[in-house]
């Protein structure tokens, strides 16, 4: 294993006080102290902030719970245009790209295509469809060829 290996971890957030961000931060905190590790976290809730080894720094927020109109500009820039997102906040020279909790993050791991890609679900796959589809022909498209159960988007 490397010594010096990049990491980026992109999560929906590392502040909304839940179970797929103590996971994160379990896992960041007993990753080798050798190894640089960025988070990114796409939205702040300001409701915990999990505690982080000095070796794992966690970056500055895209955007804040308070905008809604903010995030949706933002979540139409990660579904069809992450590479801006990368540029912007020079996201360059990861060996290790994880996306991790599927809302927004797993939709920027195209704009790295230099770098190895990781997936983590921490929701039922079920979901996966709905939330990141919803309100779309897409998504019903999708949706009448699977055996899920239909929702209604909220």
């Amino acid at each position: 294993m490397a010594d010096k290996l990049k990491v980026l971890f992109i999560t929906y957030t590392h502040s909304g006080g839940g179970g797929g961000e103590a996971v994160l931060t379990t896992l960041v905190n007993h990753l080798p102290k050798s190894w640089h590790i960025d988070i990114l976290e796409t939205i702040d809730y300001s409701v915990k902030k999990e505690p982080i080894n000095e070796n794992v720094n966690l970056l500055h927020p895209l955007t804040d719970a308070s905008s809604k109109m903010i995030n949706r500009i933002m979540h139409y820039i990660f579904i069809n245009h992450p590479k801006i997102i990368k540029t912007l906040r020079r996201l360059d020279g990861y060996d290790v790209v994880i996306g991790w909790v599927f809302i927004n993050s797993f939709h920027m791991l195209p704009a790295f295509s230099e770098s190895k890609k990781i997936i983590w679900f921490h929701a039922m796959v079920d979901d996966l469809l709905f939330d990141s589809l919803c309100g779309t022909a897409e998504y019903y498209n999708r949706l009448n060829n699977l055996s899920f159960e239909k929702k209604a988007c909220a």
